[in-house]
């Protein structure tokens, strides 16, 4: 169902996103790193404004990092827009 893609897709964003955060990796270049093996994919590949990815893995850095300080919504459009492409 729909449901149960969304909450797969959240899962496989929270694991990859703390992967890289445990790993030391920027938010950014790891909203780029899981794109890129998103697009790649099968599972959800083909979904549309894959850009949200960016938005999603700073949500998931502030939830590990109460310290992490997210860009302004400005930066986070024209990252969204950049994942677009």
């Amino acid at each position: 169902t729909g449901v149960a893609a969304v909450r797969d897709y959240l899962a496989f964003v929270d694991s990859e996103a703390t992967a890289r955060h445990d790993a030391g990796i920027d938010a950014w270049e790891a909203a780029k790193e899981i794109a890129a093996v998103i697009g790649a994919g099968e599972d959800f590949g083909s979904w549309g404004e894959a850009g949200r990815i960016a938005v999603n893995v700073e949500t998931v850095y502030r939830t590990l990092d109460p310290n992490h300080r997210s860009p302004d919504v400005v930066e986070q459009f024209r990252r969204m827009a950049a994942l677009e492409r």
